[in-house]
């Protein structure tokens, strides 16, 4: 039976549209680092928003689609790694898309080496995939905790962290993601992401 330590995250609510930004801040602060206003992390991620939030975003791509609102971390021009080496936050990232993950590895396995390596992880998916409810739209959280043994994932959701991690199944979180045709960011010093990428 695989289960991780439970790694807990000092709350932060996410404002519109600043899922990622949320995300990225708890974990600096669970890391003793400082925290960036969710704005500036967003703008540096390539935020889209619709035309209406223009004026509390001027820096922001505008689009009408809603499949493009938010930010975009997957991008090369806007990606996770980039964004910490302009801001010098002493972390690296490594993405894995959902498809990338080795069959000789079952994401319970993945996701516990990745949180036993010493790593964060932030999980793109699709919300109505994965809690059958509300609409068919990217989110990001944090999971801080995996049991195989009872397939169940525990998520930090930016938008209700007051609340503490909610559990979920992980084949319905696995379908989320790949539903969103999204994936998972390893998040650590360079070590621990290196020894997890190594093993995978």
């Amino acid at each position: 039976m695989l289960m991780t330590a439970r790694k807990t995250y000092p709350p932060e609510k996410a404002e519109p549209l600043m899922c990622v930004p949320a995300c990225l801040n708890m974990i600096f602060r669970r890391r003793g680092l400082e925290p960036i206003p969710q704005k500036l992390i967003a703008v540096e991620l390539g935020l889209v928003v619709p035309l209406r939030l223009q004026s509390s975003f001027p820096l922001a791509t505008i689009s009408e689609d809603s499949r493009d609102w938010g930010v975009h971390p997957q991008d090369e021009q806007t990606s996770l790694k980039g964004f910490f080496g302009r801001q010098r936050v002493p972390l690296e990232e490594k993405f894995y898309l959902s498809s990338q993950i080795p069959t000789s590895f079952g994401y319970a396995e993945f996701l516990s080496l990745a949180l036993e390596s010493g790593n964060d992880i932030i999980v793109g998916y699709d919300y109505a995939t994965v809690f059958r409810s509300g609409g068919n739209v990217g989110h990001v959280s944090l999971i801080c905790d995996v049991d195989s043994a009872k397939d169940v994932a525990w998520i930090l959701d930016p938008e209700s962290a007051d609340e503490g991690p909610m559990r979920v199944l992980l084949r319905d979180l696995v379908a989320g993601v790949r539903t969103q045709r999204d994936g998972f960011w390893i998040i650590g010093p360079h070590e621990s992401v290196r020894r997890c990428a190594e093993i995978i």
